[in-house]
C-alpha cells in the first residue's frame, strides 16, 4: 500500500528538485528557516492559504503538479 505524502513531504520533495535550500526557499516567502524546517518535517501545520504561498514559490500553478 502507498503512503500518502504530507504536504511538509510535497514541499521538501519541491524545494529539492528546484535546487533550492532551506535559506533561499525561506528568504524568497519572506519566513525563516527554521519555520521551513518544522514545515517540512510536518511539526507545523498549515492551511490552504499557506500551502498555495509554498507552490506559488516554487513555481507550482497547481496543487496537482507537486509531485
Amino acid at each position: 500500500m502507498k503512503k500518502e505524502l504530507t504536504a511538509g513531504e510535497m514541499i521538501k520533495i519541491a524545494r529539492v528538485e528546484r535546487g533550492l535550500s532551506k535559506w533561499q526557499l525561506a528568504d524568497k516567502m519572506g519566513l525563516s528557516r527554521e519555520y521551513i524546517k518544522d514545515v517540512e518535517l510536518d511539526k507545523t501545520e498549515i492551511d490552504d492559504v499557506t500551502f498555495g504561498e509554498f507552490c506559488k514559490a516554487l513555481g507550482i500553478k497547481r496543487k496537482e503538479d507537486l509531485v
